[in-house]
């Protein structure tokens, strides 16, 4: 006589696989080229926010990088894994706590913080019946 418990564990014992089909095999494969592009992405903006933050003295260079930034941001729908909005804004308040900072780049760095936004939470959808 055998109980409800060893038929259930007879029948889980004989459902493991040996080795990863060929679904899992191209889900992994998936995944790792995303990754791959996610640290290219990375990357780049953190190519961009260094010399931003570091090299860039006039009003053209810093309005050049963070123009770059939100180009970056719209190419890439948003921010990539593993850079955080606040790391990103702490590091440029830090640029722009040191001194110079004149109108047009605050104007370039509030358009990068509304397409960040945008990117995060890109609400297309118009609500009719809201006037707001």
């Amino acid at each position: 006589v055998c109980t409800a418990q060893e038929a259930g564990a007879a029948s889980y014992s004989q459902t493991y696989l040996t080795e990863p089909t060929e679904e899992f095999k191209a889900n992994e494969e998936r995944a790792m080229a995303f990754k791959r592009e996610q640290l290219k992405q990375k990357q780049a903006f953190n190519t961009v926010l260094t010399r931003l933050v570091t090299e860039s003295k006039t009003e053209d260079q810093l309005v050049a990088d963070l123009k770059e930034l939100k180009f970056l941001t719209i190419k890439s729908g948003g921010l990539p894994t593993g850079l955080k909005k606040d790391d990103l804004v702490k590091q440029v308040r830090s640029k722009k706590a040191k001194g110079f900072w004149p109108t047009p780049v605050e104007y370039e760095y509030q358009a990068l913080i509304r397409e960040i936004a945008f990117q995060q939470s890109p609400n297309t959808e118009k609500d009719e019946a809201n006037p707001l």
